[in-house]
């Protein structure tokens, strides 16, 4: 259980950064 756990918080982690760089993305597109 402790290996999945893991497995599922680096998937949380990388799901976040995904959503940070689309963010940051958008934020780009605004300004053009």
């Amino acid at each position: 259980k402790e290996f999945i756990g893991q497995q599922d918080g680096e998937a949380v982690q990388a799901s976040k950064t995904i959503l940070n760089q689309g963010d940051d993305l958008a934020d780009d597109l605004a300004e053009l």
